[in-house]
């Protein structure tokens, strides 16, 4: 199994997609399709950049973003929820 790291909210996990390399925007999607960050450290940091961004721009996050550790099966190419990161 590979680990990687995921945001999750109440609403299902973030997704970053932008039309400009420094925008940063997200969407609520299944574990498959989310954003996966090598380290807890990596998904941090892009959250607090796009808490930056979206409360600039007046929009705050809403849901409980909180990072989890996500498996990847390596057979069958999914990845489930491991859980919160402590």
């Amino acid at each position: 199994m590979i680990t990687k790291y995921a945001i999750k909210t109440t609403f299902g996990y973030v997704v970053r997609r932008g039309t400009t390399p420094g925008e940063l925007a997200y969407y609520y999607a299944a574990v498959s399709d989310a954003k996966h960050f090598d380290t807890a450290k990596d998904a941090t940091q892009w959250l607090e950049r796009a808490a930056f961004h979206n409360g600039r721009e007046g929009r705050p996050y809403s849901g409980s973003p909180q990072i989890v550790r996500v498996d990847e099966k390596v057979s069958q190419l999914t990845y489930v929820d491991a859980g919160p990161v402590a």
